[in-house]
């Protein structure tokens, strides 16, 4: 796929591209990882010569990637916001910049434009118009299919890294989770309410994006999750995961136990997985010596198994755990060049995971009603949960202890 005589532009609507990343990816510091895409930009499609990031660099969810956008030679464009319109100058700086670089560098044969919004449909077109290819890229779940159909391909980005959408095809997804929510006590609503609530949910919704004329024609599409009948629509899709006929009915609402955990906090659902990496960063730690993030993730997950998303919540957990801490003299540097170590008091293996567990768990150990050893052994180690249920009984009386 690579053609090494075609030079690219990346234009990155940092402010859209990040915030979508941070949404899918909440626990991680920073999910947006440069030095990965201009790689996989540059393998599939030609050199990136001209890179440009535009946000207000004023807010720090913005500025901490500051070291590595400025490592990677991305320049950073400010956003000035002034006047009534200031929400939409990030998208004029961008517009503006495309049409200056088209005059400038008219060498460069293409553009990757790093947004989802459907608002830059129109310099999609003129840039096309203009014999220019067009690559959209986008968080994954992020993305306006009008953009979608109208690159010529699109990038997705998510927890698993980047991959090509093919912008023919249409994702409905979006579609579905927001009908899921919009008719989640499972009453009925008219046809008209829907699309209203589904223009709200998704800017820039349009039927005609997913190859139905109208919206009746678009439910119909998607009748294994809804059904119309006399104008009214209502739910009939999956609503949550079958519950065990064992399990207690949930309290705290209408979610149970193992969905307020994964919509509360992060855990790595696999237990071999889990339980391996907690005794790799120990064993690699114990004798007190400090190493780079960066370092410790290739000794600890050298085949790269883990996601970032798992990875950056493994370290999270432990450090709110009181198990792990960044090294004071990597406090200001970007993640991946921190510096981590363990604590002096932790001694063994075993007070490592129970630290872990007791920062996994506290959140819910002061909300739930219905959160005991066995329902958090049960979560995490399925078939094996009676053995490990003494491991959860030393976290509940931790916890107790700090209340």
């Amino acid at each position: 796929m690579r053609n090494g005589h075609q030079q690219f532009a990346l234009l990155l609507d940092f402010e859209n591209l990040v915030i979508s990343l941070e949404n899918n990816v909440p626990d991680a510091e920073k999910p947006f990882n440069l030095n990965r895409t201009l790689r996989f930009l540059e393998n599939r499609y030609g050199q990136v010569v001209y890179r440009k990031a535009i946000a207000d660099w004023s807010n720090p969810t913005f500025r901490k990637y500051a070291v590595d956008l400025q490592r990677g030679g991305v320049e950073m464009q400010h956003v000035v916001r002034i006047g009534y319109n200031a929400k939409n100058a990030a998208d004029t700086y961008l517009v503006l910049e495309a049409m200056a670089c088209v005059l400038q560098y008219p060498d460069i044969s293409g553009y990757i434009i790093a947004t989802g919004d459907v608002d830059f449909l129109p310099l999609i077109t003129r840039l096309k118009a203009m014999g220019r290819k067009v690559i959209g890229m986008g968080a994954e779940g992020a993305i306006a299919n009008s953009l979608l159909q109208n690159c010529d391909e699109y990038v997705c980005c998510g927890v698993d890294g980047l991959k090509v959408k093919d912008r023919s095809s249409v994702d409905s997804g979006n579609v579905v989770n927001a009908l899921r929510m919009i008719l989640r006590d499972r009453s009925e609503r008219s046809l008209a309410e829907v699309e209203q609530a589904l223009r709200r949910e998704l800017p820039g919704f349009s039927p005609e994006d997913y190859g139905a004329g109208d919206l009746s024609s678009l439910l119909m599409q998607l009748r294994s999750f809804v059904a119309v009948e006399d104008g009214k629509v209502r739910w009939e899709g999956p609503r949550e995961a079958q519950r065990a006929a064992a399990e207690p009915a949930p309290v705290n609402g209408d979610m149970s136990f193992a969905d307020y955990m994964h919509a509360t906090r992060w855990f790595v659902a696999d237990a071999e997985l889990r339980d391996r990496v907690l005794r790799a960063i120990f064993h690699t730690l114990a004798d007190g010596s400090t190493l780079e993030v960066s370092d410790l993730r290739g000794a600890v997950d050298p085949d790269e198994e883990m996601s970032d998303k798992q990875w950056y919540g493994t370290l999270f957990s432990l450090k709110c755990g009181g198990g792990l801490y960044e090294h004071p003299d990597g406090g200001d540097q970007a993640m991946n060049s921190r510096r981590v170590s363990l604590f002096r008091g932790v001694e063994d293996e075993d007070e490592f995971r129970i630290r872990y567990y007791c920062s996994l768990f506290h959140k819910a150990f002061g909300e739930r009603e219905d959160i005991a050893p066995e329902r958090c052994a049960e979560l995490l180690y399925g078939d094996e949960a009676e053995t490990k249920v003494g491991l959860f009984q030393e976290v509940f009386e931790r916890l107790s202890r700090r209340r």
